[in-house]
């Protein structure tokens, strides 16, 4: 499986073991993750959320 790929479903089931919905991602530039990052709007229980990824 491509590495980046399964770098996104590493993020979705971080999301899914806090009790949210299995959504990831992973930002790739020159073949170098360099962001991350999945879905915490469950777990925030915030009705509107935006999709953050930290870089660094």
């Amino acid at each position: 499986m491509d590495k980046f790929l399964q770098a996104a479903i590493e993020e979705a089931k971080l999301g899914l073991a806090e009790g949210g919905i299995p959504i990831g991602s992973v930002l790739v530039i020159d073949g170098e993750i360099v962001g991350r990052g999945h879905n915490r709007r469950v777990q925030n229980t915030r009705e509107c959320s935006a999709f953050r990824v930290n870089i660094g």
